[in-house]
């Protein structure tokens, strides 16, 4: 009976070596040395633009904001000295209209020349002084476009009904009311109202001879 040897073949460690190599899978290519420089510098290029271009944007932005700021202060600043300076309120007169009840008139007058004033939406409020408060005492308008926005171009009076029924009033003048008048108004240059717009506050003080004292008690004194 024959036998059959089976064994590894002989092959020489080269060619061994040579057919691994070409067994295994090609890996992707890594470039050296320059090639790598250069592309680490294209990239680091490219960060320092993209920065530099959002610092500009930003610093146009931040000088066109301060230039608007600076606008709008000025356009403020002139509008205050317009409402402040040219424009004159003043208490025209109070009537006393029997059993408690007045009528002020306060006349609003631009003194500063031929530019217009438009008053907006004046709120008027009367206050008594009790002891070292003030107390408030009704108040309305009695003309009909008191809310409207008006034009002083000359002189223009508001006119008011208000009730002062206090007893226990304070006494800075013997037998007199000390009353004040708080008047808050919105004033512009033009007639549309816009967000140029100043608010100015006016307070007017005046002694007023209560309904119920007689005028021969206020002339004893």
């Amino acid at each position: 009976m024959s036998r059959i040897r089976c064994g590894a073949a002989n092959i020489p460690n080269a060619d061994l070596g040579r057919e691994l190599a070409a067994a295994r899978p090609a890996g992707p290519s890594i470039p050296l040395g320059g090639e790598l420089w250069r592309n680490a510098r294209a990239f680091l290029l490219a960060g320092v633009a993209i920065f530099a271009g959002v610092l500009l944007v930003d610093f146009a932005v931040a000088k066109y904001q301060e230039l608007q700021v600076r606008a709008h202060g000025a356009q403020l600043a002139q509008l205050a000295e317009m409402a402040l300076a040219s424009l004159q309120g003043e208490v025209q007169s109070v009537s006393d209209l029997g059993d408690g009840r007045y009528e002020l008139a306060v006349s609003l007058s631009n003194v500063g020349g031929e530019q217009p004033i438009y008053v907006m939406s004046p709120d008027m409020r009367a206050y008594v002084q009790v002891g070292k408060l003030w107390q408030e005492v009704p108040l309305t308008p009695t003309d009909d476009g008191a809310g409207s926005v008006l034009k002083i171009d000359g002189k223009h009076i508001y006119r008011y009904v208000f009730e002062a029924r206090i007893r226990n009033f304070a006494q800075l003048l013997p037998n007199y009311m000390h009353v004040r008048f708080s008047d808050t108004m919105l004033v512009s240059a033009g007639r549309t109202p816009t967000d140029d717009m100043f608010e100015r506050k006016d307070n007017y003080y005046v002694y007023l001879k209560p309904f119920d004292v007689a005028d021969e008690l206020v002339g004893s004194r």
